[in-house]
């Protein structure tokens, strides 16, 4: 008779009872960010954020969009990923947009010194290299040229600049496709902050790029998952909290924070809470019936349910969920 080796079996059964115990180790995902950075300090806690998930594996950023004109907006972004680490990072800009120009932060972090005078923080970049970053639609081109069919995530958190003139592309040196085309084969979805579908009113990030919106929200070829502005008004990040960013170093998001309004004040949680969905899906969420979103002419979006075609969706939180979201955002964003 044959002996039966325990060892044989032992290991095999240890790797079935742990993989049912913690499931399969997820894939990263590829994410694309674009932002409207300089505008509101949101942008700059949802960076936090994305670099919590580079360092923790969640996701491989392959490029940062900026739909905000203008040199600091870029070399904020440059300071930020320097700082944690993550530097290297594709930058793209925005030129000739209808977006706002005023800048309400980065600019003052960029310009910070030290008690010798030396620049507060490291960058990457230099300032000529600023001028001729590419625009952030033709470096989405690039990109995504690259990737797998059906693996990128965009979130984006400003103005729909930039993803509609990606949609208006044509054929270039990096795609035979047209913008829609390629974008319909690489992208899987799309999530954004934007709308309100509690009121009839327009929110901030339509209202500055009207027709963009209309465009995207209304023609984007993959799925769109909306972070409307109700979600982050009720997931505020305490100001309490700016000083663990940096662990008592110096960071530039917590001078970003600090620069942008008088201490102490606790901003509402807008781009954070796109970031988190667009990494970690709907688990701090409730997700709207499928349907469809239009634009009309002032900037207030329309949602229209249509449970068979509709591949549209925003967001909802109750009170326990935007408890659970925002105390789940002070930890990713203040981790390091």
């Amino acid at each position: 008779m044959e002996r039966i080796s325990m060892k044989k079996y032992f290991f095999p059964l240890l790797a079935v009872l742990f993989l049912a115990c913690n499931g399969p180790e997820q894939e990263p995902i590829t994410l694309i960010f674009d932002t409207d950075m300089g505008n509101d300090i949101d942008d700059a806690i949802a960076l936090a954020i994305m670099n919590n998930y580079i360092d923790g594996g969640k996701t491989r950023v392959i490029g940062i969009g900026l739909s905000k004109e203008g040199s600091a907006p870029a070399a904020y972004v440059d300071i930020v990923q320097t700082w944690y680490g993550h530097a290297g990072i594709p930058i793209g800009v925005v030129r000739n947009s209808v977006g706002p120009v005023k800048d309400c932060y980065a600019e003052n972090v960029w310009c910070q010194k030290d008690k010798e005078g030396n620049p507060l923080f490291s960058h990457s970049l230099s300032d000529d290299d600023y001028s001729k970053l590419p625009d952030a639609h033709i470096l989405y081109r690039k990109l995504l040229a690259d990737e797998p069919d059906n693996s990128v995530t965009f979130v984006m958190v400003g103005f729909s600049t930039n993803l509609a003139r990606l949609l208006e592309t044509g054929p270039d040196e990096y795609s035979s496709l047209e913008g829609q085309k390629l974008v319909a084969q690489k992208v899987k979805r799309l999530v954004c902050m934007a709308g309100n579908f509690r009121k009839e009113t327009s929110e901030y990030n339509v209202h500055c790029d009207i027709p963009a919106a209309r465009k995207v929200l209304e023609e984007w070829p993959t799925e769109i998952v909306v972070s409307p502005y109700e979600v982050g008004s009720a997931t505020p990040f305490p100001a309490q909290n700016v000083v663990r960013f940096g662990g008592g170093k110096p960071n530039p998001v917590a001078e970003g924070y600090k620069a942008y309004r008088k201490m102490p004040y606790d901003r509402s949680g807008w781009d954070p809470s796109a970031m988190i969905c667009g990494v970690e899906g709907n688990k701090f969420f409730t997700l709207s019936p499928p349907g469809h979103i239009c634009v009309d002419s002032v900037g207030v979006t329309i949602f229209t349910p249509d449970p068979d075609n509709g591949k549209a969706y925003y967001l909802i939180v109750n009170n326990a969920q935007a408890t659970a979201l925002s105390d789940h955002m002070v930890e990713l964003a203040t981790y390091k």
